[in-house]
């Protein structure tokens, strides 16, 4: 026969409440800020650098390049980030277009919690190409976008 302690139905429910209730210390970020994110390691080996990234509330411009083969390849950056969600075009110079999606994940970190951006990668050209395709972090880690 299990014994219920007086009170401790109230006790626990007051817990469960506090457990479901979003903290009102740690406010919902509205957009992040990639503009200090600087490169992008891709799975395939190829790490992209982020020369310029600018970013005016959602929408993202800007350069990039790659060490290619033979030569330092070059593009120019298009692209958007709506929420935890990041969508980049790269139209690189030698005539393809790298299209990167991902979106915000959270690391825990002894000096708090790291917002990195991961995601997968595909030549526009050839979106069905799976020999073309890779995944992709960025870094450094990634702020939330200053209020205004």
């Amino acid at each position: 026969m299990t014994r219920l302690v007086p009170g401790a139905t109230f006790i626990a429910s007051v817990l469960l409440m506090m457990m479901m209730t979003p903290s009102k210390g740690t406010a919902q970020c509205t957009q992040w800020d990639a503009r200090k994110m600087y490169g992008i390691k891709q799975s395939n080996n190829i790490d992209v650098k982020l020369d310029t990234l600018i970013q005016r509330g959602p929408r993202i411009s800007g350069t990039a390049s790659f060490q290619g083969k033979t030569r330092m390849e070059k593009g120019t950056i298009t692209g958007d980030f709506k929420g935890d969600v990041i969508r980049l075009e790269i139209k690189w110079d030698y005539g393809e277009t790298g299209v990167y999606i991902g979106h915000r994940v959270e690391e825990k970190n002894p000096k708090g919690n790291l917002s990195y951006l991961v995601g997968e990668a595909y030549i526009k050209e050839q979106p069905n190409n799976n020999s073309r395709k890779t995944t992709w972090r960025g870094y450094p880690s990634i702020l939330c976008y200053p209020s205004r």
